[in-house]
C-alpha cells in the first residue's frame, strides 16, 4: 500500500514542512541582482540574424512556445492561459522585469546538501524544455507552490535547440567575456505576472536521482539526500547514442578527449573551443540526421562568413544521403548536393570501423585522429575532432528500475493522455511514450512536443484535467542553404511519399538534385492514410491544415486528392503543382563523391 501523504509528512522535520531557511527561502530582491541598462543593451545585441532585432533568442523561443500553447488550447476548445498574455513583444533593452521575465538566476534558489529528508509537494526531475513548461503552468495555477527541480547539469532548465543552430551565428560567442551573456539566452525565463516575489522554486544542480520508490512517494539522490513528493514529473529526456566503437576502452587516451557527443551546453563549449582553435583543421560529424546536418551547416556557414579556408567540416553518414532516414531519396540527394556546394565535405554511405591516433604529416608532429572507413573511396580519414550526432536514447532507467511501465517498441515511459504514468507520477518530453489518437502509440523528440506535454503534465499535477490532443511538429533550418522546413506526424523515408512541388524548371527523371526548389509539401502515407507532412520553405503556412488532415486519418483514393489540400503556387500566385510519387519514381541518381 502506498504511504499516505500525511505519513510522508510525519517523516520530515518541522523545518522542512514550514519552509524555514533550512529548506525553502523566500526570494528577496537584491539591488546587485538587477540587470542595469548596459547589460540589457549587451544582451539585446545577441539576436538571431534572421529575426526581428527587438527580440532576444530567449524571447523568440518564448514567443514560439506561446503560439504553440495557444494553438493547443484552441484545439481543445479552451480559453488560452493568462501566461500567454505576457509573451515578450518589446525590445529587450526596455520594459520591466515582468515583461522580460525573471531570469533563472533570480527565479531559483539553489539548495545545499542536508541529511534531513525534504518534503516537497512538486518535484521535477530534469532540466530541459518539458521541465520549464511544467514549472510555468504549476505557478500559474498555484502562485504559492513549492517546487523542487533536480538536474544533473550545472544549469537551470535551458533550451537545447539553438545549440546546433542559432548559437553558431552569434558573433559575440567568440569573445570570451561575452559567452555568459550568450549562454543566458539559452536559459529559460519565467513570466509569472502578478505573483508575489516571495514564492519561487528551488533547484538542485549537478545531482542525479539514483532511485525512485513509487509506493513511498520518495526519490533518493546521488548526494545521499532523500526527497518525499506529492507529485513527481519525470522529464529526464534522452542521452546521446554512442556506438560500441566509441565505448570501446581500447580508444587511445591521447585522442579520447577529442571524441565528443553533442547535446548539452558543456558539449557546445567543448566543440566551440575546438572550432576556434587554429590547430584543429578538420571537424568530423558522425551522423546525417537532423542534429548532424544542422550542425554541419551551421559550422560551415560560420567558416564561409569568416572566409576561413584552413578548416574543413566533414559529415559522415551510413545512409545514401543526408537525412536519408526521413526524406524521400530524391530530396535527400538534393540536400546532399546543396551541402557540398556549401563546402561541407559530405560522405554518404560510410561506416567507421576503427578510430586510432596518428601523427600529423607536417612539422608540428601533433597527434590527430584517423578514422578507418568502410564504403568510401578513401579508406582513411584524418581529423582533429569527432562529434557523435546519431540520435538519443530515452533516459528511462530510473523509471524502469522502479517497475513503471515501459514501451518495448518505441522506448520510453508509457503515459496516458494526461501524461500520467501511474498514481501521482507523470512523464513528459522525449522520455514519454504517449498514445496518438491518429497514429497510435509513439514517442517523439520535438521541442514543440516538450512544450505541450510539459504543460499538460504540470496542469494535471496542479489538479487540472488536460489531455493530449495534438500533433507535434518540428522544424529544420539548414543555415546557409536557404533551406527550412517544418514537419508533423510520421516522417519516415520507408513510407510512400507524395510530393507537391513548385519547380521553376521541368523535372527530369533522375536529376532532381539539379532542380531549383521554391516550395513544396511532401505527404507521407501508410497504406492510403496520410500520416505525416513536410512543408518545404513555407514558413509554417499550411501546418494547421496538415495537422487536421493527419488527425482525421484522411484516406486518399488517388494522388490528386493531395494536390489541393495545401495549395502550392508559383511566383505569379497561380497554383502550379508538380507531383512526385515516390512509389512510381523508381531509382534515383545517387549522390556520388
Amino acid at each position: 500500500m502506498a504511504v499516505g501523504w500525511t505519513k510522508v509528512f510525519s517523516r520530515c522535520t518541522l523545518a522542512a514542512l514550514l519552509g524555514t531557511s533550512m529548506t525553502w527561502v523566500h526570494y528577496q530582491v537584491r539591488a546587485e541582482e538587477q540587470q542595469d541598462t548596459t547589460v540589457l543593451k549587451q544582451r539585446a545585441a545577441i539576436v538571431l540574424s534572421k529575426a526581428r532585432e527587438s527580440l532576444s533568442l530567449e524571447a523568440l523561443y518564448k514567443q514560439k512556445a506561446a503560439q504553440i500553447i495557444e494553438k493547443y488550447y484552441q484545439r481543445q476548445g479552451r480559453s488560452k492561459s493568462d501566461t500567454l498574455e505576457t509573451v515578450v513583444a518589446e525590445p529587450l533593452s526596455s520594459g520591466t522585469d515582468e515583461q522580460q521575465g525573471i531570469p533563472a538566476s533570480a527565479f531559483f534558489r539553489e539548495l545545499s546538501n542536508t541529511s534531513v529528508p525534504l518534503c516537497v509537494p512538486f518535484v521535477i526531475v530534469g532540466g530541459g524544455t518539458a521541465a520549464w513548461s511544467a514549472l510555468e503552468v504549476i505557478y500559474e495555477k498555484n502562485p504559492s507552490a513549492q517546487v523542487l527541480v533536480v538536474t544533473e547539469e550545472p544549469y537551470a532548465p535551458y533550451n537545447r535547440t539553438p545549440l546546433s543552430k542559432e548559437m553558431w551565428s552569434i558573433p559575440t560567442v567568440s569573445v570570451p567575456n561575452q559567452w555568459p551573456n550568450a549562454r543566458a539566452e539559452l536559459e529559460y525565463k519565467y513570466h509569472l505576472p502578478g505573483q508575489p516575489e516571495t514564492y519561487r522554486a528551488s533547484i538542485l544542480m549537478n545531482v542525479s536521482v539514483t532511485q525512485l520508490y513509487p509506493k513511498e512517494n520518495k526519490i533518493k539522490l546521488s548526494n545521499g539526500m532523500e526527497v518525499f513528493y506529492q507529485k513527481l514529473l519525470l522529464a529526464t529526456g534522452g542521452k546521446p547514442n554512442v556506438s560500441e566503437l566509441i565505448n570501446n576502452s581500447s580508444i587511445d587516451p591521447s585522442i579520447h578527449d577529442s571524441i565528443i557527443t553533442f547535446r548539452s551546453i558543456s558539449d557546445f563549449e567543448r566543440l566551440h573551443n575546438s572550432f576556434i582553435n587554429p590547430k584543429y583543421r578538420n571537424i568530423t560529424i558522425l551522423g546525417g540526421g537532423f542534429l548532424g546536418s544542422e550542425l554541419a551547416c551551421s559550422l560551415q556557414t560560420r567558416l564561409n562568413q569568416e572566409h576561413e579556408r584552413n578548416k574543413q567540416v566533414t559529415l559522415l553518414c551510413p545512409e545514401a544521403g543526408v537525412l536519408g532516414k526521413f526524406l524521400p531519396r530524391y530530396l535527400s540527394d538534393y540536400i546532399t548536393k546543396q551541402m557540398r556546394q556549401h563546402n561541407v565535405d559530405v560522405r554518404p554511405g560510410v561506416s567507421v570501423f576503427d578510430i586510432v591516433p596518428t601523427t600529423s604529416t607536417d612539422s608540428s608532429d601533433e597527434t590527430r585522429i584517423q578514422l578507418q572507413l568502410f564504403g568510401w573511396k578513401d579508406k582513411e580519414h584524418i581529423t582533429d575532432q569527432v562529434v557523435i550526432a546519431v540520435g538519443i536514447t530515452p533516459r528511462q532507467e530510473l523509471a524502469e528500475e522502479a517497475g513503471l511501465e515501459m514501451d518495448p517498441v518505441a522506448g520510453g515511459i508509457r503515459v496516458n493522455a494526461a501524461m500520467q504514468v501511474e498514481g501521482n507520477i507523470y512523464a513528459a518530453g522525449d522520455v514519454a511514450s504517449f498514445w496518438d489518437r491518429a497514429l497510435g502509440r509513439r514517442r517523439v523528440e520535438h521541442w514543440d512536443h516538450a512544450v505541450v506535454t510539459g504543460r499538460i503534465a504540470g496542469e494535471n499535477m496542479s489538479g487540472g484535467h488536460a489531455t493530449y490532443e495534438w500533433e507535434s511538429m518540428f522544424w529544420c533550418d539548414l543555415v546557409g542553404l536557404n533551406i527550412s522546413f517544418e514537419a508533423t506526424g510520421m516522417i519516415d523515408a520507408s513510407l510512400r511519399t507524395i510530393g507537391v512541388w513548385n519547380l521553376k524548371n521541368t523535372f527530369r527523371r533522375g536529376e532532381f538534385s539539379d532542380q531549383d526548389l521554391n516550395e513544396g509539401v511532401v505527404w507521407y502515407l501508410r497504406g492510403n492514410q496520410v500520416v505525416g507532412a513536410l512543408l518545404w520553405n513555407r514558413e509554417g503556412k499550411g501546418l494547421d491544415v496538415a495537422r487536421q488532415v493527419i488527425g482525421t486519418k484522411f484516406q486518399i483514393s488517388s494522388v490528386q486528392d493531395l494536390t489541393n489540400l495545401i495549395p502550392v503556387q508559383d511566383e505569379s500566385g497561380k497554383q502550379a503543382p508538380f507531383v512526385i510519387d515516390s512509389s512510381v519514381l523508381g531509382s534515383h541518381q545517387t549522390a556520388s563523391p
